[in-house]
């Protein structure tokens, strides 16, 4: 169940990054910055995906990177760079507001405050690690990306992203995981190697709308 599951979440997002590309350079730029917010609310949920530990995150960040090479890709550097930072920005004020959340004093009939206090609670040591290593993760990506389309132009825009993706979300797992979740979910290294499993087929199952989007971008 959760395997299908999986699989019609990632066409879910490949289909929404289609539909920001066809409205325009601004819709593809708020797509990234909600990627990057979803991935950090949603990564504390510990799913069950063949056996395997893993979080219910990792098609975000892929969305969240194709969308950020794409922008370069149709749009420049300044466009990829802008989302970047919004993304930054909007990650800020989610965890600004979410300690603002749970600061209310509940009042006596509610009973979503336990909730909200076990998810939200972690959202400084999250957002704060997932800014650092979005940073360095996406700065990589960026310069890795631009890199190689200056040797191959406007050729082999498949091939560009899955090397540029693949190298960049192994440092992103990696870090994210030590400074993100260690001592907030268990099988930590587990959890690692999975998800990045899971990056690489949210990946492959993005190739064939890349190639899609360019056509459909001209």
């Amino acid at each position: 169940m959760n395997e299908l599951l999986f699989l019609f979440h990632a066409l879910v997002i490949c289909t929404t990054l289609l539909a920001s590309i066809k409205i325009g350079k601004q819709a593809l730029i708020t797509f990234v910055a909600v990627q990057a917010i979803c991935a950090n609310l949603f990564v504390l949920k510990a799913i069950s995906l063949l056996g395997l530990t893993a979080t219910g995150a990792d098609a975000y960040i892929i969305g969240a990177l194709l969308g950020s090479q794409l922008l370069q890709e149709f749009y420049g550097k300044q466009a990829a760079q802008l989302a970047i930072w919004l993304s930054f920005g909007f990650a800020l004020f989610y965890v600004i507001m979410s300690q603002i959340h749970i600061g209310y004093l509940p009042h006596v009939c509610d009973t979503s405050q336990i909730h909200y206090q076990a998810i939200l609670q972690h959202m400084p040591r999250i957002i704060g690690a997932s800014v650092v290593v979005y940073f360095i993760a996406q700065q990589f990506d960026y310069y890795l990306y631009g890199w190689l389309k200056s040797i191959w132009h406007s050729k082999f825009l498949v091939l560009r992203n899955l090397v540029s993706t693949g190298l960049s979300q192994a440092i992103d797992t990696v870090l994210f995981g030590f400074l993100g979740l260690y001592g907030l979910v268990d099988n930590i290294i587990q959890i690692m190697l999975v998800s990045y499993a899971l990056k690489i087929i949210v990946l492959l199952i993005a190739t064939p709308f890349i190639g899609f989007a360019k056509k459909m971008h001209h």
